[in-house]
């Protein structure tokens, strides 16, 4: 008998070490739905996971279904060039989502009004809630269904235990296996998976901001944003008179309520 629970555990080791050790990148499809259609927006991302790393950017490119990262990532004016699988390059965006689990960070690219700083978070953001008696096959994956609330949503996610341990879009992470599908409750983020490709051609992962002369908290961009919003409105109330200054559209709760001006 102890033979058997030693063979099975072996078994179990070895069967989640070929998983981990197992690259993945997903195409989503990501959707902002906003009151105002005109805001609204719609694109392709895409998440590649290799060991402790992973990047969930949006590509500008129409061949973003073949984007991946490579060791041939080139920079040219400030613009990271990634090589695609049928040897040309193309450029991304600004908009990345870089994520160390050793380190268990994130480090994302944010904005102050107009201003573009780089924030780093604890990848521990959410709680989340496992229905393991909801669950849903989606591109022919088994996936498992999770709650949470965060910063002013409630999100509903579908996870695969069997594709990769860990990792998910955006900021999402923490379940027990890779996040293929969310959706906020009241619709305003909506994220899709389009194609999944298990190891894909040899990429690297690359810190494109660990050569950044400043990266501040969640918190120290919060309060830089308030001080930013307070000398707008005391401009605006020496030209305009009275009013109240509002951030809205945003998918995250600031938690800054309005500004008199």
């Amino acid at each position: 008998m102890r033979a058997k629970t030693v063979k099975l555990f072996i078994f179990l080791f070895f069967s989640f070490k070929a998983i981990l050790a197992q690259d993945i990148s997903v195409t989503y499809l990501v959707k902002v739905n906003k009151s105002n259609t005109v805001s609204s927006t719609e694109g392709n991302y895409i998440l590649a996971v290799k060991g402790d790393k992973s990047l969930y950017f949006s590509p500008n490119t129409e061949k973003s279904h073949l984007m991946y990262y490579t060791d041939e990532t080139v920079y040219v004016n400030g613009n990271t060039m990634v090589k695609l699988d049928d040897n040309t390059y193309a450029s991304d965006t600004k908009d990345k989502f870089y994520k160390d689990y050793k380190k268990n960070t994130i480090t994302i690219n944010e904005k102050i009004i107009n201003k573009d700083v780089l924030v780093m978070e604890s990848l521990d953001l959410f709680v989340w809630e496992i229905d393991n008696k909801k669950d849903s096959t989606i591109l022919n994956q088994k996936c498992v269904r999770a709650t949470t609330t965060f910063r002013g949503r409630d999100y509903e996610a579908y996870f695969s235990q069997e594709l990769h341990p860990y990792g998910g879009p955006w900021k999402f992470d923490g379940l027990p296996g890779i996040i293929l599908a969310v959706k906020s409750l009241d619709n305003m983020l909506v994220i899709e998976p389009l194609k999944i490709v298990l190891n894909p051609n040899n990429f690297e992962i690359k810190n494109t901001y660990e050569n950044a002369e400043e990266v501040i908290s969640w918190e120290e961009m919060v309060n830089r944003t308030e001080i930013k919003l307070k000398k707008i409105a005391k401009m605006m109330n020496a030209k305009l008179g009275g009013g109240e200054i509002e951030i809205t559209g945003r998918i995250e709760d600031l938690g800054i309520k309005k500004i008199a001006r």
